[in-house]
């Protein structure tokens, strides 16, 4: 899914990349359009990088719109790395662990079924 608030710093640093000669005008547009991305709403998106403004694809155009509520969702990197481990941490809160017992012990008896078997 898309960062929104990383594509918009990424767009920057490729704009000022270019202006300094880092990068080709092919490169710059390639790596533009790498950047564009679908999103949770089922949509793709595209930063302007002339306008500074949001495009979201209809099926056959892009039209201006506002990510607006999206860009809550998506948390940009910058914000996990300054707690490392969030993410782990996050995951293993969400197991289930009942469920994930009661696998282990299923697997376990599968396997000790299949090394007597041999």
């Amino acid at each position: 899914m898309i960062d929104f608030i990383k594509v918009e710093q990424s767009v920057t640093q490729l704009k000022n990349q270019l202006s300094t000669g880092e990068i080709d005008q092919r490169a710059f547009e390639k790596r533009l359009a790498d950047l564009i991305d679908y999103a949770a709403d089922g949509y793709y998106w595209m930063f302007g990088y002339k306008t500074g403004n949001w495009y979201r694809h209809d099926g056959q155009q892009w039209v201006p719109d506002n990510p607006g509520r999206l860009r809550e969702l998506t948390p940009s990197k910058n914000t996990s790395a300054a707690n490392p481990g969030s993410g782990l941490a996050a995951l293993w809160s969400s197991v289930n662990w009942g469920w994930f017992i009661s696998g282990l012990i299923i697997l376990g008896f599968i396997a000790a079924i299949i090394f007597n078997s041999v």
